[in-house]
């Protein structure tokens, strides 16, 4: 692997995720990943089942060069340890925005969880996120939720070398992220990418058919 993406989901993971498959030319790993992927979760819906261990990383990053949003953001250390060599990308936001943005997420997932009644897929993945989310945010609490935000976002700083890390906010673009990874500049514009509402509509779709949202 050879970026790391430590910032937490909503926090315009998505934007970068496309953004690195253009500069990199290989994929980028995402939870739309494990919507998508029936094999994907398959391996975290086994680490669903018993969270204290390790996820099975030989049936989970074949294949990717890069890795953001949760589940990867949360397991950044280890991946740190795994790939020494990999640079990391913190992407930020400010902590009361980027709590009302994923307090909504949370509540939508909620109100989509009847979803779940027409596929084995849903309710595995409605196992895996409740796990995830019990197992590294704890509580919904507004301040608890913020706390968990800053300290994490800390934690990287913290252990990061200093030339291996980017804090990185996508609104600044290409400039940042091309000249910490060494590669020319696109002549596109920077991605700019709704990870809200939208993919949840689809992601929900695609659990319960089977198939893309229209």
């Amino acid at each position: 692997m050879k970026v790391i993406g430590a910032g937490m989901g909503r926090t315009g993971t998505l934007s970068l995720k496309t953004a690195l498959e253009r500069l990199l030319g290989e994929p980028c790993y995402h939870m739309e990943t494990i919507i998508r992927r029936p094999d994907q979760l398959d391996a975290w819906y086994a680490w669903s089942r018993d969270p204290q261990a390790e996820p099975d990383w030989d049936a989970i990053l074949p294949g990717f060069a890069a890795g953001v949003d949760a589940p990867l953001c949360l397991f950044w250390e280890t991946l740190h340890r795994r790939y020494p060599e990999a640079k990391v990308v913190l992407t930020l936001r400010d902590p009361e925005k980027w709590c009302d943005s994923f307090t909504t997420l949370m509540r939508t997932n909620i109100r989509g969880a009847w979803m779940g009644l027409f596929s084995s897929r849903a309710r595995r993945m409605g196992a895996f996120g409740r796990t995830l989310g019990k197992h590294f945010m704890g509580s919904l609490d507004r301040q608890h939720l913020i706390d968990t935000f800053n300290a994490h976002n800390q934690r990287v700083r913290d252990t990061v070398p200093a030339d291996r890390l980017l804090e990185f906010r996508v609104q600044e673009g290409w400039g940042p992220l091309c000249a910490f990874l060494d590669q020319p500049i696109p002549d596109a514009p920077f991605p700019r990418l709704n990870e809200g509402m939208e993919l949840i509509r689809k992601g929900q779709w695609e659990l319960a058919f089977g198939r893309k949202g229209r």
